[in-house]
């Protein structure tokens, strides 16, 4: 058995959108699982000669949209809406073995699509709770992943063994995978929407976080609704600039953030 757990069923991997995350994500495959062959697309055909030659993916040119179509796992990696479209191309061309996922901030609308497109059954969210002030494929790094909370949401539809392998194939490239429903997720997202999220030094450690939020949770949890808890969050950027929030930090209070958003609101 490999390491994924699964009896080597993922043996091709496709990343539409190579920046830094889709990037990132594509080195911790190489690094854990350097026997998967792994295709990029991107907007800019320089961006898959640099993948290419870095021996990241296999391709160094586009590939037909069908390619992907039939890979056992497709990571959508560009902006929200833009993966909302491809994943409208690829409905119709894809493969019934071929799970879906993406990597945006905002679950509830891609989930709708995926629902409406008949695909509750091959599509999983996931949010990875990592970044950078820099941006691009140059950037990325299998480090990104390590440690970072990895959120991934779903509709009840999709089997269980099927969510739990992709689970487990998250947490051994080095990330803490962590569920929540699509709607837990935005909401917590929208809840610290404003908080500094690319800064890269970090005065801010999460044991205050983690301080914050048992006060939070110790403090009358039944009356305590979502506008307050938002108000409570916000709270956190009256501590002064000059500390500034690090990627780490940031993942922490979103994972922090969802567990207290669950026990309150019961989402």
């Amino acid at each position: 058995m490999n390491k994924n757990g699964s009896n080597g069923f993922i043996e091709k991997i496709g990343f539409i959108g190579l920046g830094l995350i889709g990037g990132s994500i594509a080195k911790a495959i190489q690094k854990y699982y350097p026997e998967i062959r792994l295709y990029g697309h991107a907007s800019r055909q320089t961006t898959l000669a640099a993948a290419h030659d870095e021996g990241v993916i296999e391709n160094g040119d586009f590939l037909p949209l069908e390619e992907f179509a039939h890979m056992d796992i497709v990571f959508l990696c560009s902006p929200v809406r833009c993966n909302i479209d491809y994943l409208r191309k690829l409905a119709p061309l894809l493969d019934e073995n071929c799970l879906l996922t993406d990597v945006g901030s905002v679950k509830g609308e891609i989930q709708k699509a995926a629902d409406e497109l008949g695909l509750s059954a091959q599509f999983i969210g996931g949010h990875p709770m990592t970044g950078s002030e820099k941006d691009g494929f140059a950037f990325s790094s299998a480090q990104l992943l390590e440690n970072a909370y990895y959120i991934l949401t779903r509709n009840p539809e999709i089997d269980e063994v099927r969510f739990n392998k992709f689970k487990v194939f998250i947490s051994s490239i080095g990330s803490l995978a962590i569920e929540a429903t699509p709607t837990l997720h935005d909401h917590a997202t929208a809840a610290i929407s404003h908080l500094p999220h690319i800064i890269s030094a970090s005065s801010m450690s999460s044991g205050v976080v983690s301080f914050i939020f048992s006060y939070v949770l110790s403090t009358s949890l039944a009356s305590v609704s979502a506008y307050i808890l938002a108000t409570i969050v916000s709270s956190v950027t009256a501590i002064p600039a000059a500390m500034s929030l690090s990627s780490s930090s940031i993942s922490f209070l979103y994972a922090s953030l969802i567990s207290v958003y669950s026990k309150v609101c019961g989402v």
